[in-house]
């Protein structure tokens, strides 16, 4: 019996080790299977919306709660990304309301301001995309809000909307102080900073919650896309859509690092000048229209003595104009 022990005892270390080879094998092939099912599920769905990008399972995480592409990867992300936000990459004409006081400022500092979304948080932004998509971790009570307070403090914005834009009205009215203030047409290209049309939710089903609730149908985690916040910042409330807003979003990669912040949260913004090229984006001012309720003689002599002084100028002669 004792020779029996010494025996096993003996040979404990190489059964040990076959065992955790084994399991180790087991796990990488349970892996690779989720990986599997996961390529064929996103490449049908990608297949189905003409997008021309599959899946390499190598470039993919498959975690207990979620699957994710290699950090230095964002093919599938970045496809989900151009598909669902329409983006403009030439110039295009945009109108952007402002009150009084918003107009002298941009007048005096020649800029226009992106502000921070931390100002709009609870109104819809960022958690609307989160909340549709079942993305949970950023729903969490465990978070207290931290998750969202983070990235909406890296993100800067402003609104313009189009000319097309049968909501004159309300836009006078909310953003231009009741017509008195004034709408702004300016031809802006982007650049290092994101222009997109905004995403309202109707309910209807998008690329990334097919994807996903086919996944959940397959017993299978969610795929989370790199650059969340972005997605989320282009995606509001249904009760918004008559804005018709497209966005110019500058994300602030590494707050530690040198940018063109100014200020603290939620009060900091990012100016972008006016006629100025950057690589942020470029955005130049072509016509200046004053509310139907404005100060026309005191905005007419604000303008001629700006550096904006050869920008026609017309007054709207009804909110509906």
């Amino acid at each position: 019996m004792a020779i029996v022990l010494k025996y096993e005892q003996h040979h404990l270390p190489k059964v040990a080790y076959i065992l955790e080879f084994y399991m180790s094998l087991q796990a990488y092939e349970d892996e690779r299977n989720k990986k599997l099912a996961f390529k064929g599920i996103v490449d049908n769905i990608f297949c189905q919306h003409s997008l021309g990008v599959t899946v390499d399972i190598n470039n993919i995480h498959a975690r207990s709660a979620f699957f994710i592409e290699l950090s230095y990867v964002n093919d599938l992300s970045n496809a989900i990304f151009e598909y669902m936000f329409q983006k403009e990459t030439a110039f295009i004409a945009l109108d952007h309301y402002t009150s009084p006081e918003g107009f002298r400022g941009i007048l005096s500092s020649e800029e226009l301001r992106l502000h921070s979304v931390a100002k709009r948080l609870g109104q819809g932004e960022l958690d609307e995309f989160a909340k549709f998509h079942n993305l949970n971790g950023y729903l969490s009570p465990s978070t207290n809000g931290k998750v969202y307070a983070e990235l909406a403090d890296d993100l800067f914005y402003t609104s313009f909307t189009t000319s097309l834009n049968k909501s004159k009205p309300d836009l006078w009215g909310c953003f231009a102080k009741q017509g008195t203030g004034v709408r702004l047409t300016f031809e802006v290209k982007g650049g290092r900073a994101d222009l997109r049309h905004i995403n309202y939710n109707n309910k209807n089903i998008t690329i990334l919650k097919e994807i996903n609730s086919s996944l959940t149908s397959a017993g299978l985690p969610p795929f989370t896309p790199w650059g969340i916040s972005r997605l989320g910042a282009f995606y509001l409330p249904s009760t918004l859509q008559n804005e018709e807003e497209v966005r110019l979003l500058l994300k602030r990669w590494d707050a530690s690092a040198p940018s063109g912040v100014v200020g603290s949260s939620p009060n900091s913004y990012w100016p972008i000048p006016i006629d100025v090229s950057n690589n942020c984006a470029d955005i130049k001012l072509v016509a200046i229209t004053f509310g139907p309720k404005a100060d026309v003689a005191d905005f007419t002599s604000l303008v001629s003595n700006s550096k904006f002084a050869s920008v026609p100028c017309t007054t709207a002669k009804s909110d509906s104009d």
